[in-house]
């Protein structure tokens, strides 16, 4: 059944005028209100933490902030760049009550175009990238009155889009979206702030931004000044660890606490466990035995009892570190969430993870995993690597939070379900990414971090050994032999699951198998929903469309979403 839709204020150019009195006229007959979720009636608000680079702050100190050397007191440094939050534009302008938030402040009513695109990933195949959103909201202002935003720092500003009823108070208004302004654009007509989703914070901030500064003990010597400090989380197997300094044989391999050691190796042969210590000092003091070594589980180093022959290699499980009320990572889930959350000058946090998303994943993906840098690495690009071994993905939601899925069979409850044709604005098409079935799929488990050839082994290491320490990871395959007879060009698909066991890897592979052995299409489908419905990753059924054998009811998996402050929302549908 049809809706009606209304508009509260005075008929007139909408945005222009601001409205002395107040009345409803209908604007539109749209489609059923559970799929508009009568978003379309309700007005939006913009607010913004912004910097004004000509806004002179003071910082009480010292201390002070690294780099302010000329203080016009002994307790205060002025610089330039104070923040404020702002209210650009509502779409419908007023001045606020002082009961409201913002108390006594008039916002200009403009029309507030919004526009942007989200998706998952691109293709069939899913990898994982975190692209989030690009758009744009685009304000008219032919009189100018927003001309003293274009000075304002809107490089990484937070933007935040409210929704509510038009004519009650802005503090009764809720976030729908959380971005991040990408700059401003203006002309004499228009101001364009351009929009980022806060995935780019991820891609901007270093795993854990740790380097050795060269003065010795735990900062290493000046053999290793600027490199970064090596991290493993979960189970890890054959990192080289880092010397940290050319008197004693000390080697850090992880920046963090480490759960427990499982070997030690030079040149392939398993060294004998002597000691562990509470503390660097009390290792680098300690005597440790020839051919034995002795650890310090608490900041991530170990001691030798001599010198290195061939190559020293360690196996161990990693970060021990309690993180927001969380210890040892050791599933794919948890592990994400360390990353996220645990280290670097940007992390995210717990309420900027969608625990739903999180919990649910964490259930379902019980196998122990783990991972090992030595170099730099976003913590975007490490997110990409942990995600990427399971049809994985993650993404910064528009609500500002983190989360994570993987691709499977659409199945269970929907979170939409759209009706054709009453549901739709025009008709599926599909997407240019016709793609073959897998004919196999091969997943990696026991990852080598430190792959060495024979002149890295001592002689007594046998060949079959051998031949697993020269191997990036062992694999576990899955396939369908009579695939190629039918799919000429269907492909063999490896990926470096990271698992500890080899029964894990292989009911991974069995089940990526199951999902990519048959063929998968990409679909977008123009419908009228809200436009900020949390629908990524999430169930989406198209009933009654009667074609290509869809039958009376057919489920995809929502896997991106664009708006054009139109009518529509064009969805992307994997299934």
């Amino acid at each position: 059944m049809a809706n009606t839709i209304y508009l509260t204020g005075v008929p007139g150019p909408a945005g222009v005028l601001d409205v002395p009195s107040f009345g409803q006229f209908p604007i539109d007959v749209g489609a059923n209100a559970v799929n508009i979720h009568a978003a379309r009636g309700l007005g939006y608000l913009l607010r913004a933490g912004v910097i004004d680079p000509n806004n002179p702050t003071l910082i009480q100190g010292p201390p002070y902030p690294a780099g302010f050397w000329d203080v016009p007191t002994g307790f205060e440094v002025g610089f330039a760049g104070g923040r404020s939050t702002i209210y650009p534009a509502a779409s419908l302008g007023h001045s606020s009550k002082p009961s409201d938030t913002p108390a006594n402040t008039y916002v200009p009513g403009k029309v507030i175009n919004i526009n942007y695109g989200v998706r998952l990933f691109t293709g069939i195949e899913p990898s994982p990238q975190g692209a989030g959103g690009l758009g744009a909201i685009v304000l008219p202002d032919p009189r100018g009155d927003l001309d003293s935003y274009i000075d304002l720092a809107w490089d990484g500003a937070i933007l935040d889009i409210l929704r509510g009823q038009p004519l009650a108070l802005f503090n009764t208004y809720s976030v729908v979206a959380r971005m991040t302004a990408a700059g401003i654009l203006y002309d004499q007509r228009h101001k364009e702030l351009r929009l980022r989703d806060l995935g780019w914070q991820l891609a901007a901030g270093e795993l854990h931004g740790l380097r050795y500064g060269g003065t010795g003990g735990t900062d290493g010597d000046a053999a290793v000044a600027g490199q970064m400090k090596p991290y493993g989380v979960g189970v890890v197997t054959n990192a080289t660890p880092v010397k940290i300094g050319a008197t004693l044989e000390c080697y850090q391999f992880s920046c963090s606490s480490i759960q427990s050691v499982d070997a030690v190796r030079d040149g392939g042969v398993a060294l004998t466990f002597d000691a562990n210590y509470a503390s660097y000092a009390a290792l680098a003091a300690a005597t440790v035995p020839a051919g034995r070594y002795a650890t310090c589980l608490a900041e991530g180093f170990l001691r030798l009892g001599r010198t290195v022959v061939y190559s020293l290699t360690v196996d161990f499980h990693g970060d021990a570190d309690t993180v927001n009320g969380r210890g040892y990572p050791s599933t794919r889930a948890a592990i994400a969430r360390r990353v996220a959350t645990g280290r670097g000058t940007i992390r995210l946090s717990e309420s900027q993870i969608d625990s739903v998303a999180f919990n649910a994943f964490d259930a379902e993906y019980t196998a122990a995993c783990g991972w090992y840098w030595r170099d730099a690495v976003s913590k975007a690009d490490a997110l990409n690597e942990i995600m990427a071994g399971c049809l994985g993905w993650w993404v910064m939601r528009l609500s500002g939070v983190l989360a994570i899925g993987a691709l499977g069979e659409p199945t269970g409850t929907p979170a939409l379900v759209l009706n054709f044709p009453e549901d739709f604005a025009g008709e599926p098409k599909m997407m240019a990414t016709y793609m073959a079935p897998r004919r196999a799929s091969s997943v990696g488990w026991a990852r080598n971090y430190t792959p060495q050839d024979p002149s890295q082994l001592a002689a007594s290491v046998d060949q079959a050994q051998a031949l697993i320490w020269a191997a990036q990871q062992r694999l576990a395959l899955a396939s369908d032999d009579f695939q190629a007879n039918v799919w000429p060009t269907s492909a063999v698909v490896a990926t470096a699951g990271n698992f500890a066991l080899e029964s894990a890897a292989l009911a991974e592979a069995r089940r990526q198998q199951s999902v990519m052995g048959v063929r998968r299409e990409r679909w977008t489908v123009p419908v009228p929903c809200d436009p900020f419905s949390d629908l990524l990753g999430r169930v989406v059924q198209i009933n009654n469309y009667n074609r290509f054998g869809w039958g009376m009811a057919r489920k995809f998996i929502c896997v991106g979403m664009s708006f054009a402050s139109g009518r529509t929302v064009n969805l992307e549908l994997w299934g």
